[in-house]
């Protein structure tokens, strides 16, 4: 049931009393849905105690024995039988949408299926191409790194903030059309593990997909993945080489990096 500081404000002029009473006459009005529909079966000769029992399973708010109980409702009727057989298929199917917005079903119904991570990935580049702040961004820091290949053999990009790739795929591009002998690109995407913005596995996936792109494109590139809290990233772990050129990409989270001056201990954690 909808809690009175939601309803309230939907509808002024209606006093909390009057809400209240409203609120306790749903069951009451379900379970006439209920028997309204079982009435059909009583007519055709059905079993009367299974139409008590759905009505008093609906009238005490039993949900999930109710939703069974409905499904062998809906394996009776059908809305191609008999005028008395369909106007009971309809109440069936508006008895099920009225359990689905009360209580349990409510949340149920609300509550979002994470998408697949492919479906992810291609919802967030289609940000990413149509945002100006983002591609800005990527713009500046792929200007930047160009600049900073001339003249190298290999080079390694650590970025701490990969998110969803867009920035390489257009540097991929970019040095796809680069005249001269293009040098190693080795990118290490840092992934925190209690990030929000990518399912778990995801990172692998965004590497995949520029390692394609840029064998297709003829570009030396190899990718790598870290998994790591970016406090507690250390030299070691990004298995950089004395002869690459270093890059360290912080599009978009370099703000949310603590100086020397700021511990990141969770002091509760250690009482």
């Amino acid at each position: 049931m909808w809690p009175l500081e939601i309803l309230i404000p939907l509808c002024p002029t209606i006093s909390q009393t009057t809400w209240k009473v409203i609120l306790q006459k749903q069951w009451t009005l379900t379970k006439i849905m209920v028997e309204a529909v079982l009435s059909f079966y009583r007519s055709n000769g059905q079993k009367q105690q299974f139409s008590e029992d759905c009505a008093v399973t609906i009238s005490n708010e039993n949900v999930e024995n109710a939703s069974t109980m409905i499904d062998e409702l809906r394996q009776r009727v059908s809305i191609q039988g008999e005028p008395s057989e369909r106007i009971a298929a309809y109440m069936v199917e508006a008895l099920a949408a009225r359990m689905v917005t009360s209580g349990k079903g409510l949340y149920k119904a609300l509550k979002c299926k994470e998408a697949p991570s492919l479906d992810r990935l291609s919802a967030m580049q289609v940000l990413f191409e149509v945002c100006p702040c983002f591609r800005f961004g990527f713009m500046a820091a792929n200007g930047a790194i160009i600049e900073a290949l001339e003249n190298e053999r290999k080079v390694h990009i650590i970025d701490f903030d990969i998110n969803q790739g867009s920035q390489y795929i257009a540097l991929l591009q970019t040095l796809a059309n680069h005249r001269g002998k293009l040098p190693l690109l080795r990118l290490t995407g840092v992934d925190d593990p209690e990030s929000m913005q990518r399912a778990t596995g995801s990172l692998n996936l965004i590497g995949q997909r520029l390692e394609q792109l840029a064998e297709a494109l003829e570009v030396p590139f190899e990718f790598q993945a870290v998994v790591a809290n970016t406090e507690a990233v250390t030299p070691a772990i990004l298995d950089h080489h004395p002869d690459e050129a270093l890059i360290v990409n912080f599009a978009f989270q370099l703000h949310h990096m603590p100086d020397e001056s700021v511990s990141t201990v969770n002091q509760r954690a250690n009482q």
